[in-house]
């Protein structure tokens, strides 16, 4: 659990993809979750907005942070769709947004009464 991610606006990224040979038509993608609080409900939500996703086989949580491996078939679903699915179901998000905004400017604010003294 990291509660110092209240600090943080959550985000998605696709790090990774990888076209299986193997089985052909099934690819497998590394997806970033930046901001999870906690390894259970964050996860599972995340893993359940993931597997929503048209073409989402499978959604397992790597435990490293904020990695999953998601496993689709036909064409790799657009980054959008990930961001979208996931953020819909981040809890308290205008918080986290807030709180993100607060945390940025408090470190700018130091930086500037930093200058003023020298």
């Amino acid at each position: 659990m990291d509660f110092r991610n209240i600090w943080v606006k959550p985000s998605v990224s696709l790090e990774i993809f990888h076209s299986d040979h193997v089985l052909p038509g099934k690819s497998v993608s590394v997806v970033k979750v930046y901001g999870l609080i906690c390894d259970s409900i964050c996860v599972r939500r995340s893993e359940i907005a993931m597997g929503n996703i048209p073409g989402v086989i499978a959604v397992n949580y790597t435990g490293d942070n904020g990695r999953f491996i998601v496993e689709h078939v036909g064409s790799m679903p657009d980054e959008n769709l990930f961001q979208d699915a996931v953020l819909s179901r981040v809890f308290l998000m205008r918080l986290r947004i807030i709180l993100h905004s607060i945390r940025l400017n408090w470190i700018n604010l130091k930086g500037l009464l930093s200058t003023i003294g020298r």
